[in-house]
């Protein structure tokens, strides 16, 4: 055994020296556990903070993406994008037809765009939604352009033939939107 302080044996029996010798290891295993586990819980208090700010950030955007995705249900809704009444399409003209096409593109808000990775790698259940919209909302504008161009220039009769790709990407959209929606919703302080 290791030679004892003279104050430490002035002030305490050699029973409690004794045990103050055994809990030593005990203390120093549990401090040791509390500088691990006191930062690691404040990480994860910050990740909870950051994922309800970047709720707060995009979810007015997602209100207007939901607005924007009711506005392109109208129009392809609307005739000749219907194919329920008998108006032909090239009756219209077809760069009438493109543009109202065009109509139902939804741009991609910014805030969305850029927070939604953010959301991801904070490993928040809305961060895979809010991305998939994303990714979602560049291909839906790009298979509107691609109808539109392709109506201008080849002068289609049947758009909704057309438009049959277009009706699966709206629908993943409108369940990832409301999926994020939802999530956003959950976090939202």
């Amino acid at each position: 055994m290791s030679e004892t302080p003279i104050w430490l044996s002035a002030w305490f029996p050699v029973w409690l020296q004794d045990v103050l010798r055994a809990l030593a290891p005990v203390v120093a295993l549990g401090l040791s556990t509390w500088a691990i586990w006191s930062p690691m819980q404040a990480r994860n208090r910050e990740a909870k903070q950051r994922a309800k700010a970047i709720a707060v950030s995009i979810y007015p955007d997602v209100l207007l993406i939901k607005a924007a995705l009711r506005k392109a249900e109208i129009i392809l809704s609307r005739a000749p994008f219907s194919g329920t009444t008998d108006e032909h399409p090239t009756s219209k003209g077809h760069s009438f037809v493109a543009k109202n096409l065009r109509e139902a593109a939804i741009p991609v808000p910014t805030m969305v765009d850029r927070l939604a990775e953010d959301m991801w790698r904070l490993g928040d259940k809305g961060g895979g939604s809010a991305a998939q919209m994303v990714s979602l909302l560049y291909q839906w504008n790009q298979l509107v352009e691609k109808a539109a161009k392709h109506i201008e220039e080849e002068g289609i009769a049947d758009v909704s033939g057309l438009l049959m790709a277009i009706s699966g990407n709206l629908k993943a959209l409108k369940a990832a939107t409301e999926a994020t929606d939802q999530a956003i919703a959950d976090l939202h302080p």
